[in-house]
């Protein structure tokens, strides 16, 4: 019951910050190596998984050999959804599900902090 009335305040106090345009001014935290991170498809706004970040420097070089510029490289921990197409396969790991416990590149705008 407490769970329910606190996640409803949550979401009241989100909207109330969309309306007053305050999400805009605050500045978005930097991705960095250790952060737990949410990923979302790339394909729709389905949480997909979530995960840790490994590298997030754009300098770097991914486990496939191609640079990461637009993605950064994260260890899944939890799958959510298990057929969500890899935007970058490894090998015969195609979709999420394949990549549980695993580093995967993954789009840099299709991550965020929780």
């Amino acid at each position: 019951m407490q769970v329910a009335m606190i996640k409803k305040i949550k979401l009241e106090k989100a909207q109330e910050m969309k309306k007053s345009n305050i999400c805009s001014t605050i500045p978005k935290p930097r991705i960095s190596r250790g952060m737990e991170v949410v990923l979302t498809s790339p394909n729709s706004s389905n949480l997909a998984a979530l995960g840790t970040i490994q590298t997030a420097d754009i300098n770097a070089v991914g486990l496939d050999g191609d640079p990461l510029s637009d993605y950064v490289e994260v260890m899944v921990n939890i799958v959510y959804r298990d057929t969500t197409v890899l935007p970058r396969p490894l090998g015969r790991m195609t979709r999420m599900g394949n990549a549980q416990a695993k580093c995967i590149p993954w789009p840099r705008n299709h991550v965020s902090i929780y």
